[in-house]
């Protein structure tokens, strides 16, 4: 298990992410891992069973934790997982 993964479990149990949010995240970082580099927003939330509204709330949860950045391009965004703090 990465670093990254191993801080994603960290900040749920310290109950700073949700159990929906974990999930959400850990699909975004085994997409990551394993090369994908469009990943929507939609498919994030049908894995997790939430919607996509959830999904952006999770992200944005997420970058504040320092976990994740991201850069728009074109309609998708590029993710960049992160493991400060």
């Amino acid at each position: 298990m990465s670093s990254w993964f191993s801080r994603v479990e960290q900040e749920h149990e310290a109950g700073n992410l949700t159990a929906t949010q974990y999930l959400v995240l850990c699909e975004l970082g085994r997409r990551l891992e394993g090369g994908e580099l469009r990943i929507r927003q939609e498919e994030l939330a049908a894995h997790a069973r939430c919607t996509v509204r959830t999904v952006q709330h999770t992200l944005q949860a997420a970058r504040r934790l320092g976990l994740v950045e991201w850069t728009s391009v074109g309609k998708f965004n590029r993710y960049h997982l992160g493991v400060s703090r």
